[in-house]
């Protein structure tokens, strides 16, 4: 899973960056556009950073694409996102804002796993993230992106309450847990 995920990344890079190659013709109304971006995620459950690809079409001053990358913050995970963004100015240097929302897939780590006390398993949740930011445009139709924003992921469990060993076994017992990670996020990225 891991190695796909980075040969995603790669690739997407890649493709962007064969994109970016070319010029736009001025008469084309759309076109394919990748973002790749890292991140800094502060709240209340301290620091951590984030890696994301976006994939999608440009149509003007509007961009829709599908993301995907790894979350460090909290429980590591790995959200799937639609993303929408507009662009306020398409000269050098513009505002934009964007929103996100989808499917966050819990993927914890083994030191997660060691350092609790319970066996559990974790299941997707919600995942939101809007904003807004600066645009610099850079030769061959790329772009820097410097942007921040409010971001929520949720993870869910369920786990075994400890039983005491008797005759006859008691019926297994589970407790459900919601974890909202609230966090603030500042991202750097490249638009290809």
């Amino acid at each position: 899973m891991k190695i796909r995920l980075i040969i995603f990344i790669f690739l997407s890079i890649a493709l962007g960056k064969c994109v970016a190659a070319q010029e736009i013709p001025s008469h084309v109304s759309h076109h394919f556009t990748s973002i790749n971006q890292v991140g800094l995620l502060t709240g209340s459950a301290g620091q951590a950073a984030n890696i994301q690809t976006i994939n999608g079409l440009t149509w003007s001053k509007w961009f829709a694409g599908v993301g995907t990358g790894i979350d460090y913050y909290g429980t590591r995970s790995i959200p799937l996102f639609v993303d929408l963004r507009r662009n306020f100015n398409t000269k050098a240097k513009g505002l934009f804002v964007y929103a996100d929302g989808g499917i966050n897939f819990p993927w914890i780590s083994d030191g997660q796993k060691l350092s609790r006390p319970y066996t559990g398993t974790s299941s997707k949740g919600l995942y939101l993230d809007a904003g807004a930011g600066l645009r610099f445009k850079l030769k061959n139709s790329s772009a820097l992106l410097l942007s921040a924003g409010y971001s929520n992921k949720q993870v869910n469990e369920k786990t075994d309450l400890m039983t005491i060993m008797i005759w006859p076994a008691p019926e297994k017992t589970y407790e459900y847990y919601k974890y909202d990670y609230r966090r603030i996020v500042m991202k750097l990225g490249l638009e290809f």
